[in-house]
């Protein structure tokens, strides 16, 4: 087989879907949500489409399916990167052979899926599949352990997991709506199913870490985003109650703990901030950045879940411009300010009763 890239259009393949209603229980009433479910035949999945772990699936007609991408600028980042960069993808540029498969699947390794941020959202899809009792199992290749690890905690058994290294195709694939954190607040049922799949089994356990988070980058993070003064701000969050964590170090019931336990969190911008959606509803939200990649992502996740959301942006000038990149100096005096605001844990220097 062969496969022109630049022939490939994304589109929706949920036409004639049948939609299924899910009911989600909650402590107050219940949300209700309509899910149209799509299954395709012939369904083509090529592993590491560009780099390792970074894949794409293929339907009939040569049609990308956006609920497997959630953003049809995807397919444009896949041609542009084979084209800018010819050793990704080398082994899609000649005729290769293609195994075939009988299997029902839900198709969940795709292009950005090994970033742990989107692999939330690739969940997303699995809580709404388990839920409607849709017998079938799950793709997903080269991706982290912590894919395997989350797919666990959902009750998803090793035995339903494939994950191919040989381009397959599959006789039937199931699509489900593209739900993503962009997107979350118009699916509020699938938000909470997720909530309580991933929550609910923790049961009376106890978090080991204070209610307030910083959720630092680990020093193998590949691709920037690093706390470049890193002493100076556990300094200063310490003396606000904060504990540091890693959540790439801990497993996924621990991780879980941390979040489900915790009032605030903060932290250099990353995927580990895909954690707010596990936060008590209405908990405190600190993000910082480096002035040169500003791209928060839990704007719908904080509005789904009532949370206080700030910026804090490192210091730059015309004079004086900002060196680091993606790297991140914090800014503490700010960094201090917002927190002063939102946990009142400081008097003003002048008291109210004193100002002239």
């Amino acid at each position: 087989m062969e496969i022109d890239f630049e022939k490939l259009v994304c589109g929706s393949v949920l036409g004639g879907a049948v939609s299924r209603r899910i009911n989600v229980p909650m402590m107050v009433g219940s949300l209700d949500v309509e899910v149209p479910v799509a299954e395709c035949r012939n369904v083509l999945y090529l592993p590491s489409v560009l780099d390792t772990g970074q894949s794409l699936c293929i339907a009939a007609g040569g049609v990308v399916p956006v609920e497997s991408i959630l953003d049809p600028w995807t397919l444009d980042f896949v041609v542009a990167k084979r084209k800018s960069s010819p050793h990704l993808g080398a082994r899609y540029t000649q005729a290769f052979t293609v195994a075939r498969s009988d299997q029902r699947v839900c198709i969940l390794g795709n292009v950005f899926s090994r970033n742990f941020g989107h692999w939330n959202e690739e969940l997303l899809k699995v809580v709404v599949i388990e839920a409607l009792g849709i017998g079938c199992h799950y793709v997903l290749s080269e991706l982290p352990e912590f894919a395997f690890s989350f797919l666990s905690s959902l009750g998803v058994t090793a035995d339903r997991i494939l994950a191919p290294t040989d381009p397959t195709e599959y006789a039937s694939a199931i699509f489900t709506p593209a739900v993503s954190h962009e997107n979350i607040c118009r699916f509020p049922a699938v938000a909470a199913l997720l909530r309580r799949a991933l929550l609910g089994p923790l049961g009376r356990a106890t978090s080991p870490y204070a209610r307030r988070l910083w959720l630092e980058r680990g020093d193998m993070t590949p691709n920037g985003g690093m706390t470049l003064n890193k002493d100076e701000v556990h300094r200063c969050i310490r003396a606000y109650g904060f504990d540091a964590v890693d959540m790439a170090n801990l497993p996924v019931a621990e991780q879980m703990l941390a979040v489900r336990d915790a009032e605030a969190v903060a932290g250099p911008h990353g995927a580990q901030f895909v954690h707010v959606m596990y936060l008590p509803p209405r908990s405190k939200v600190i993000e910082c950045f480096s002035p040169d990649h500003v791209n928060p992502s839990v704007l719908q996740i904080c509005r789904l879940l009532g949370h206080s959301y700030n910026q804090v942006v490192s210091r730059t000038h015309l004079i004086d411009k900002y060196k680091h990149r993606r790297d991140l100096v914090v800014d503490c005096e700010h960094l201090a300010l917002v927190l002063d605001h939102l946990l009142g844990d400081l008097p003003p220097l002048v008291p109210e009763g004193r100002l002239p």
